[in-house]
């Protein structure tokens, strides 16, 4: 009962007030980004929620296929002259 009686009490704010700070707020809250659209999904891939578009990427040399062993040979050859 006490509960009920302290709202009844509080000072009822002006619509004018209220949509005036409601738009403030929602001004100056920071958009989300471009990457909050994107969910991953459980076999790897992302998923955007907006237009449902589905992205993959695998690796085409996987570790310890010979090609990948060049490819990360020339890597640390190239970062290590920087």
């Amino acid at each position: 009962m006490p509960l009920i009686l302290n709202l009844v009490n509080r000072p009822v704010e002006s619509r004018e007030r209220a949509f005036s700070e409601d738009v403030k707020r929602e001004a100056l809250a920071p958009r989300p980004s471009g990457l909050d659209d994107w969910e991953p999904q459980p076999d790897g891939s992302m998923r955007n929620r907006k237009t449902g578009i589905s992205i993959i990427v695998r690796n085409p040399c996987p570790p310890g296929d010979m090609e990948h062993e060049f490819a990360l040979a020339a890597y640390n050859r190239a970062k290590n002259r920087r």
